[in-house]
């Protein structure tokens, strides 16, 4: 079984799956393209290899469907090259995940990177204290 993955770097990470199965390919969610030009068509616009760096200069026109598609070997390869390249641009810099209020923030400032190894510290404490009540 062969499975692709086609990624679109545009506003975000879109993501397709498709499988060969038989004589037709199953598209998520679950619709069948049967038809043998339907399948012609589809494995050619799946023919290039997701590289990131490569996805970011493609054309994409407005007017028409999506020209090209690109496969990786699983989404986890994909994600994987898409998190080394997005590594590789030079900023002045860092970001940061909030899970307390859901947002991205920007670090550029001493005072923003010294509340965030307050917060750091404080999670660790926490953690080091739940360890030591479980091992007691």
């Amino acid at each position: 079984m062969i499975i692709f993955v086609a990624l679109l770097v545009y506003c975000g990470v879109w993501s397709v799956q498709a499988e060969w199965a038989a004589e037709s390919i199953w598209c998520w969610p679950d619709f069948p393209l049967s038809e043998s030009s339907s399948i012609a068509f589809l494995t050619s616009l799946w023919s290039k290899s997701f590289l990131p760096e490569n996805v970011c200069i493609q054309e994409y026109p407005i007017t028409e469907y999506q020209p090209i598609y690109f496969a990786a070997k699983s989404f986890d390869d994909a994600k994987s090259k898409l998190r080394v390249w997005a590594a590789s641009i030079p900023r002045p810099f860092d970001v940061r995940y909030n899970a307390y209020t859901q947002t991205v923030e920007v670090l550029e400032h001493k005072s923003q990177v010294m509340n965030l190894v307050k917060d750091i510290k404080s999670d660790m404490d926490l953690l080091h204290s739940s360890l030591a009540k479980l091992s007691s």
